[in-house]
């Protein structure tokens, strides 16, 4: 049984280098017809920082900690093209800030020892500080557009945090005249995968033109869909690829039998 079958989807994202397009997959696989745009573009970021960290001051480091799955790819590439042995990080605790986060670690011969249980920067600050004595050294691996949140929470708690840039995220500007072709196919749904898929809905002028059901796919994604006065639909839960797509299912199969 195929419970999207007929769905017309549209989702915004990136396809980073591990997770290639899973949405699009997941939808696809529920029968959904699934458009995709992607509005955003992962790309190194100035390594030098970074590179100053990982060959001179990692022993002054306690806790490594990753805000996402990008995160820890582009961390531990850079660190194989330095020529740098992954047994340098056996050494250091690693807090992930959920499963899937951890799962990518786990492809690196390494593991958590926290994860949030659940996907975001509040749960994670929240988990970090009640189980970790205060005072510890924190390298926060995360990119360019990440939320404060976790280094405020942090620093507030007496923890010395050192924040660096592993990737940056870029938005796409050329897929005006993509959005406008497929928004000719009276769409049933969106699902928008962070803030800055809906800010590149916002720069294009789409934003009065959305489809009726929008999908989020976590909390920080939706506190941006309501400051800009957007009503979505349904929220992931947990917030991953997964949760959006029986999100979207659950919404989909209640109201065609409501």
């Amino acid at each position: 049984m195929k419970p999207l079958l007929g769905l017309k989807v549209i989702i915004l994202n990136s396809v980073s280098k591990t997770q290639r397009n899973r949405l699009k997959t997941n939808l696809e696989q529920k029968g959904a017809k699934v458009f995709h745009i992607p509005t955003i573009q992962l790309v190194d970021p100035q390594w030098d920082e970074f590179d100053r960290i990982v060959q001179q001051d990692l022993q002054q480091f306690n806790w490594l900690i990753f805000t996402s799955q990008n995160a820890v790819i582009f961390f531990f590439q850079r660190v194989l093209n330095l020529g740098l042995s992954l047994d340098h990080f056996y050494r250091l605790k690693i807090a992930s800030i959920g499963s899937k986060t951890n799962e990518i670690l786990n492809s690196y011969g390494l593991d958590s020892s926290l994860i949030a249980s659940s996907p975001n920067s509040n749960c994670l600050a929240e988990e970090f500080i009640e189980k970790v004595k205060t005072g510890k050294n924190v390298w926060l691996a995360q990119g360019n557009l990440a939320s404060a949140v976790l280094e405020r929470k942090l620093t507030a708690n007496h923890f010395s945090v050192i924040s660096t840039e592993v990737y940056q995220t870029l938005l796409l500007d050329n897929q005006k005249d993509l959005c406008n072709q497929l928004w000719e196919q009276n769409l049933d749904c969106i699902l928008f995968t962070s803030p800055s898929s809906f800010k590149a809905i916002i720069d294009m002028g789409f934003k009065d033109r959305l489809p009726t059901t929008i999908g989020s796919l976590g909390p920080a994604t939706s506190a941006f869909l309501k400051m800009n006065r957007v009503e979505f639909s349904f929220e992931a839960s947990p917030s991953n690829y997964d949760g959006l797509t029986d999100r979207l299912v659950n919404f989909v199969t209640a109201n065609r039998t409501s």
